[in-house]
Formats: structure tokens, sequence, C-alpha cells
């Protein structure tokens, strides 16, 4: 057959189907197969994504903008400092990780007093640490909370309250001596909080304090 021959053959055809009711060519489209490609919502999420993904509430960027922080510390149980744990040298764990970000450690005075204007200075964000722990004869189960509190405003009735915008926590168990194992993992929950709060600065923020080790504060940073 030659060529000229298939070419009309084939226009045949679609005049054919062109000519038929519009009723049976609807019927015939949706007999097609297609495929459709799902929008984002509806793609399957690898686990990995899944385990990646973050309440809203705690995003890096949350921490942006953030100048002046406060450290702070709750309440040891009895059973704790019977242990040897202490608030004193946990906060020194948290100040630590601090001091090689641009950040500035607020003292205890700061930010609840009133300023030469007679006006209420602002209250810094709080870097709140909470430690709780049950203790039987084979050891101790503890959990260590750590939070970010600022001054927030409620939409919804517009009072300005104390929230926690940040948080992380871990939960473990210690055999031995618990005072080193919650300093340790006070150090690991800091390190997540730092590495979050340059991510969010890191346009204030140069390579030497990216890489920095604890306790090492570049010299830029020593206020005069």
């Amino acid at each position: 057959m030659s060529a000229s021959r298939k070419n009309n053959g084939a226009f045949l055809k679609r005049l054919a189907v062109l000519s038929l009711p519009p009723l049976v060519l609807v019927q015939m489209a949706l007999s097609i197969p297609v495929a459709v490609k799902a929008d984002c919502g509806d793609c399957p999420k690898k686990a990995a994504d899944k385990e990646s993904r973050r309440e809203g509430f705690n995003q890096p960027m949350i921490l942006s903008g953030i100048k002046s922080i406060k450290v702070a510390v709750g309440e040891l149980e009895d059973s704790l400092k019977a242990q040897g744990a202490s608030s004193e040298n946990l906060i020194a764990k948290m100040k630590e990780e601090l001091s090689t970000t641009h950040a500035t450690i607020a003292e205890d005075s700061e930010g609840c007093c009133k300023s030469k204007t007679g006006k209420n200075r602002e209250i810094p964000p709080i870097l709140y640490l909470k430690v709780r722990s049950v203790s039987d004869d084979k050891g101790s189960v503890y959990s260590v909370d750590l939070s970010l509190v600022e001054k927030t405003r409620v939409s919804r009735n517009h009072k300005d309250i104390m929230a926690a915008v940040w948080h992380k926590d871990i939960i473990g168990r210690s055999s031995g001596k618990i005072a080193d194992d919650l300093a340790e993992q006070v150090t690991v929950l800091m390190k997540d909080f730092k590495k979050d709060y340059l991510l969010a600065n890191s346009a204030d923020i140069g390579p030497h304090e990216l890489f920095a080790e604890p306790g090492v504060k570049n010299h830029l940073l020593i206020e005069k």
C-alpha cells in the first residue's frame, strides 16, 4: 500500500470520528485511560520525609532576630540533687553552648526592671530547661525538656503571654551517675538549639562562629 493511500485512510478515520454525535464522542473520551499527575498533596511521602517534618511552631526561623537570651533552669527534685545534679552545673552547660553564638546572655537582673525613663524593659526570650525523674531499684528514668519561652500576643484576644515557640526534649534511663547523664543530654539539646539559632540568624553570623568550638567566644563578640 502506498504512503498516499495510508494517509488518505487515516484522514477518513479521523473524519468519521468527528462526524459522530457529541454524546458518543464524550463516551469515547471517558473510556480512554488518561495518566493524571497527582499534585504534591497526593504524592506518597517517603518515611525519611515524614520523620524530618517538624511542628509548625517549632521551625528554626522562629529564632531569627533574637539578640539576647536569658537562661533558666526549673527547680530540681530533691532526688536529683541527692545524686549530684545541680542547677548551676546545668546552666553552665547551657551558657557554654550559647557562648559560640552572637547572642548576648542576659543576667537575672536584666529585662525585669524599669529603665531610666521609667518604662518597663522588654523581657528577653528565656531558654528554659526542665528536668523530671522517677527512680527505682534499677536506676532512674528522666526527661529533659528545653524550650524557648517568649512574650507573644494571642491573635484571638490580643493578650500578651509568655509561650514556648521552640521546644525539644529527651527521655532516657540512667543506671549510673545521673548528674553526668543529664549534663550530656543538656549538651545534646543545646546543640540542636544552637544549630537552629545559627541557621535562622546566618545572615548576621560569620563562618568563624558557625564552626566555633563550645566555650571559645569570638573576640569580636566580647563586650567592652
